[in-house]
């Protein structure tokens, strides 16, 4: 038996899906740590600009008390942001475009614009369902994130799910 589909990927798809990859691959918590570590850089700038005492401090602590809340809960964001833009450079557009999941004997495919990616169901190590996707995540370090939107209904959505669980025997439970 096999199952497959094609859908329109929206640019937010494919967003959410390469920075739940960067997630994965430890990225995001090192452009975490560098945006946090370069603060104390930005301290020492205004130290050395201001003369007095009295301006060293405050404007170093209203930087402090601005700018590591700002970064904490803006980096995400901003990583978004500019993974968006450079897949917007890549397609060409930002309009939705066409892909396929197939479930086969042998594993998963995932093709988009003339690619095809293949991960074989001993590669799949973690599988998670939301109201929104169904995550795959596989080693070495890569994900497949299937958009619920695409299915007919529940009852499609659920062949997916108890496909991907009877045949991914290698799952981290």
């Amino acid at each position: 038996m096999e199952l497959s589909t094609v859908f329109n990927s929206t640019i937010d798809e494919a967003v959410d899906a390469i920075f739940r990859l960067t997630e994965l691959s430890g990225y995001v918590r090192k452009y975490k740590w560098f945006g946090l570590a370069i603060t104390p850089v930005f301290v020492i700038l205004l130290f050395l600009i201001f003369n007095q005492s009295f301006l060293r401090y405050v404007s170093g602590g209203i930087l402090l008390v601005t700018w590591v809340p700002f970064f904490l809960l803006s980096y995400r964001k901003l990583m978004k942001r500019e993974m968006r833009k450079r897949l917007i450079r890549m397609f060409g557009t930002d309009q939705p475009v066409s892909c396929q999941y197939s479930l086969i004997t042998q594993g998963i495919i995932f093709m988009q614009l003339g690619q095809e990616i293949r991960f074989n169901w001993g590669n799949v190590r973690k599988f998670s369902c939301s109201e929104s996707v169904l995550e795959l995540i596989m080693e070495p370090v890569a994900v497949a994130l299937i958009p619920r939107r695409i299915f007919s209904g529940s009852e499609e959505a659920q062949k997916w799910i108890d496909y991907i669980e009877d045949h991914a025997h290698s799952l981290v439970k």
